[in-house]
């Protein structure tokens, strides 16, 4: 893959495949070196990733009862008219 410096929504940042790897602050994007956006692409996957995001789960919601348990709704027969 290609490394690619990026001006981003918070900042410049290095892309490399799926890593984002954030410039520390005051670092020009202009004056990034492939040896600089190695070591920081190799840094941020050792960190792991985004990390401060976690994956939403459906299945986490165990306080719920089972539907079963109420009791539906009395309907009331409609009227034929004629």
């Amino acid at each position: 893959g290609k490394i690619v410096v990026r001006d981003g929504k918070y900042g410049p940042y290095v892309n490399f495949g799926k890593v984002n790897a954030t410039l520390p602050k005051g670092k020009d994007p202009q004056s990034v070196t492939i040896e600089d956006a190695v070591a920081l692409i190799a840094e941020k996957e050792a960190k792991g990733g985004n990390g401060g995001r976690k994956p939403f789960r459906k299945a986490a919601a165990p306080a719920k009862k089972p539907a079963a348990a109420k009791k539906p709704a009395a309907k009331k027969a409609a009227k034929k008219k004629g």
